[in-house]
């Protein structure tokens, strides 16, 4: 089975080969999904729309260089970052700016053990810069290196956006408890440094993700965390 993938921005065109129920399939139903909620939400703006579709482009690059074998774990990656795409896009135009700082602060609070010692100091760094409203520019700069540094650990990320969920008042308490017990469970796992089982349970447990359908707000996180 194939597909092919377009991003209306670029009109490039990729041909995927799937296979049948496995990590591939499910990471291309996400993109495709993904590309028609928030192509065809007409409150999102032309400028998140356009931010959405340069992440899923470099999905599908990533995609379209055709290293990756059906049920390679790197799928569950592209996944994420598919997920985390989307629910920046939904996300209100003005909360977008500090989106990297706030996740850089998450990244530093709950996972500094598991990134490396020199992304750790950058990230301190520039998350000094961006709050710097003395210097507009070197906000802006810092945001964006703060932007690329936090996209290398994308799976903590999503493992924080389960946390997030649970926090959630609208949710009823069930899928609240589920969403508690799948991040508790991801950190038991990455504890053992068994990233695998990690990426399983984000993907067993990737419906939870979608139950905020305007998006997952990460500033609460450091508001109830």
């Amino acid at each position: 089975m194939s597909v092919t993938v377009k991003v209306d921005k670029t009109g490039k065109k990729t041909n995927v080969v799937l296979g049948r129920g496995n990590k591939d399939s499910k990471c291309l139903k996400e993109i495709s999904e993904s590309l028609e909620q928030v192509l065809g939400d007409s409150s999102i703006s032309d400028s998140k729309k356009s931010e959405f579709t340069s992440k899923i482009q470099e999905v599908i690059d990533t995609i379209s260089a055709g290293n990756l074998k059906e049920d390679a774990s790197e799928w569950q990656d592209l996944e994420n970052k598919t997920n985390l795409a989307t629910n920046d896009a939904h996300l209100p135009d003005e909360s977008n700016e500090s989106t990297a700082l706030i996740i850089a602060k998450i990244l530093l609070g709950t996972f500094s053990r598991y990134i490396s010692s020199e992304d750790e100091s950058d990230m301190r760094e520039n998350i000094t810069k961006a709050e710097d409203s003395s210097n507009p520019m070197g906000r802006v700069v810092a945001l964006k290196k703060l932007e690329s540094l936090t996209e290398k650990y994308s799976l903590f990320t999503t493992m924080f956006m389960f946390k997030i969920v649970a926090m959630g008042n609208s949710l009823d308490p069930a899928t609240a408890a589920r969403a508690d017990k799948a991040f508790v469970d991801m950190m038991k796992a990455l504890e053992r440094h068994d990233v695998d089982t990690v990426r399983d349970l984000i993907s067993s447990n990737s419906d939870l993700l979608r139950v905020a359908g305007g998006g997952i707000d990460i500033k609460t996180a450091l508001k109830n965390g």
